[in-house]
């Protein structure tokens, strides 16, 4: 028997959809994120350039009340003028001193009030002297007090009364000069010598105004403890201030 073989032909397979040799998928580059970096520095470009017109328009508008302020007007002050003391004008300590004149020997000045005018001689009882005294303790200024003796001396007497074979017009001056804490002295035209705080007396002076013919002189001391040598020459240098020569 026979038997019936069918050919029975295979379900035929569909030819593959992918072509044969397609290259691999390549995977896109991912996305940069520079645009986003730009733009945070735009934003922030544009809120600093806002913030510094702000600061800008704020100084300028405090600048513009500055000046647009009205300043207050100027008031005019009308004040007492100062009244002007001139040097005239200063109390003179000597105004009310007694005055002394030699209209033979040509020269005045003048004596406090509480002092006490005297006459006297020098140079061997050939010179007059007038003498300015006040004693505050004693018989004599010499014990304690002070004198000052005004004289004009000739030349000619100046240069011939001698005592011990010198000058006595030398002797006077170096009896102060060569005294202890000596130094020279000036005042009205006088020059001469001035020693204080020396044992021997309180303070002694000798101090002379030259002239063509001989000299105008000042013999000055001060002796005790009630005044101070600076007292005493500012006294002398008071009554020393008032000396004249008389026309």
């Amino acid at each position: 028997m026979e038997t019936n073989q069918t050919n029975q032909n295979p379900t035929p397979i569909p030819p593959s959809t992918q072509p044969e040799n397609t290259p691999p998928t390549q995977t896109p580059p991912p996305k940069t994120k520079k645009p986003y970096l730009l733009i945070s520095l735009v934003v922030l470009l544009l809120g600093a350039t806002g913030t510094f017109a702000y600061k800008y328009y704020q100084v300028k508008q405090q600048l513009d009340n500055q000046q647009s302020t009205p300043l207050p007007s100027p008031q005019l002050v009308v004040s007492s003028p100062s009244p002007v003391i001139s040097p005239t004008s200063e109390i003179d300590p000597t105004s009310n001193w007694e005055i002394y004149e030699n209209k033979t020997q040509n020269f005045s000045y003048k004596c406090p009030t509480n002092w006490k005018l005297f006459s006297n001689k020098n140079y061997g009882g050939k010179i007059e002297t007038s003498e300015c005294t006040i004693i505050y303790s004693g018989e004599i200024s010499f014990d304690d007090g002070a004198s000052i003796a005004f004289s004009f001396v000739p030349k000619d007497i100046a240069d011939s009364h001698l005592q011990a074979e010198q000058k006595w017009s030398d002797i006077l001056i170096n009896n102060v000069s060569n005294e202890t804490n000596a130094k020279e002295y000036s005042s009205n035209n006088f020059i001469g010598w001035i020693s204080m705080k020396n044992q021997k007396h309180t303070l002694s002076l000798v101090a002379r105004r030259q002239t063509s013919d001989g000299y105008y002189e000042i013999i000055a001391n001060a002796m005790g403890d009630t005044q101070t040598d600076l007292e005493f020459n500012k006294a002398f240098d008071q009554i020393i201030s008032t000396f004249k020569v008389l026309n």
